[in-house]
């Protein structure tokens, strides 16, 4: 028998379960991939998008890229019961993986820490027999699924990916973000996909680290985000009061933690906020009132309005959800027009070089509507001439104009 085939067959028997974490942006790449991926498989499907890892460049040289991660141990749940922990540091999102997935895997490797921080010697220190393995699993009658010695072992694979069927659920932490439950997000994208999968939330015996977490989450979400992945200016001792009373090691971790989270999470929802209309949909973002970071996106849905002398010009007229705000869109051109309150009973020629012209007037009764105006050609074939000087509706003494 393999190794590979008997690490499969013990750790089925023992009912062991494979752990990923991660944050929105990776999990989405999963989801879409339908696959757990390793980071170079990752890197290559969502170059721009990825959540970079403080371990990559180590990883790389290590030439560990191909491999899938993850780990036998829930390492959120330390800090779900326990004083003067930190929450996993790579993502609220928790991949699990039912037992049959070890089946799948190839050239299976269990390291006692990670391997970035064993670097060269990792594979010295691997439980590579039969023997390591019985002594991974050796639990003395607790109520441990592995030896406790071993809690922090890290398990990777030869594998690129592994296939989604495997997984069992997804438990996320107890966490509202931009205002949405991470639940309901992780929901939303499992449908998405079309995976069909439980989604639970951790339940919290230390009520303090919960609400901790949270104003985590708060802090993160009052940071300013840097174009770099790579980067996030944070000092520990610009973390939350909470979390001051914490080793220095701890809150290097933490900051990390706050990295990955805002750009892993917090980013992509932000751009989500900008919202793409889907298929079939006809609305735009509001321009008036900057939508997106602290709710839902604010959107514009329009009315038709056909004009010209011919009724050839066309204009959307819209109106925010949100704020009321007015938005002209050329149906021409496609290009959509803000209107501010300074800018009502103005003429307002379409930047996009086609002929729209249009006036947005408020009623005395505050009710707004948009009024198309005759584009300068029409005005040129309606009344017959070719300068600004011979228009009908223009009059240098306002007391000569017949209107």
């Amino acid at each position: 028998m393999s190794l590979d085939s008997y690490i499969a067959q013990r750790f089925g028997s023992r009912n062991l379960q494979f752990y990923h974490a991660e944050n929105l942006e990776n999990f989405r790449t999963y989801c879409a991939a339908g696959k757990l991926l390793c980071r170079g498989e990752l890197m290559n499907r969502n170059p721009n998008g990825f959540t970079v890892f403080y371990s990559d460049d180590r990883d790389r040289s290590l030439g560990v890229l191909g491999r899938a991660f993850g780990n036998l141990h829930d390492f959120g749940s330390l800090f779900q019961r326990a004083r003067k922990t930190i929450p996993n540091v790579y993502g609220p999102i928790q991949l699990i993986f039912a037992p049959a997935v070890f089946s799948s895997m190839r050239d299976i490797c269990v390291t006692p820490k990670s391997i970035v921080n064993l670097n060269q010697d990792w594979k010295q220190q691997a439980f590579l027999s039969e023997e390591k393995i019985e002594e991974l699993l050796r639990v003395d009658g607790s109520h441990n699924q592995i030896n406790p010695a071993f809690s922090f072992c890290e398990l990777s694979c030869g594998n690129n990916s592994i296939s989604l069927e495997f997984l069992k659920c997804v438990r996320v932490e107890p966490l509202r973000v931009s205002g949405w439950s991470l639940q309901e997000i992780v929901e939303n994208e499992l449908r998405t996909y079309g995976i069909h999968v439980p989604v639970e939330t951790r339940s919290y015996t230390r009520v303090e680290n919960r609400i901790a977490l949270q104003q985590l989450v708060e802090f993160c979400e009052g940071l300013s985000i840097p174009h770099s992945r790579e980067a996030l200016p944070l000092p520990v001792n610009s973390l939350p009061a909470t979390f001051q009373a914490l080793e220095l090691p701890k809150k290097k971790r933490l900051v990390l933690w706050c990295r990955y989270f805002t750009h892993g999470t917090i980013k992509p929802l932000r751009h989500d906020a900008k919202w793409e209309p889907n298929e079939g949909e006809d609305y735009t973002v509001c321009e008036l009132c900057a939508p997106g970071d602290e709710r839902p996106p604010s959107k514009v849905s329009y009315s038709f309005i056909r004009g010209g002398q011919w009724g050839e010009l066309a204009l959307g007229e819209g109106h925010c959800d949100w704020c009321g705000g007015v938005s002209v869109r050329c149906e021409s051109c496609g290009i959509v027009h803000p209107v501010s309150d300074a800018q009502y009973d103005v003429p307002i020629e379409c930047d996009g070089g086609c002929d729209l012209r249009f006036t947005v007037r408020q009623e005395e009764d505050g009710l707004v509507h948009v009024e198309l105006m005759l584009s300068i050609e029409d005005e040129k074939m309606l009344y017959g001439y070719e300068d600004e000087d011979e228009s009908p509706y223009w009059c240098e003494d306002e007391d000569e104009s017949p209107y």
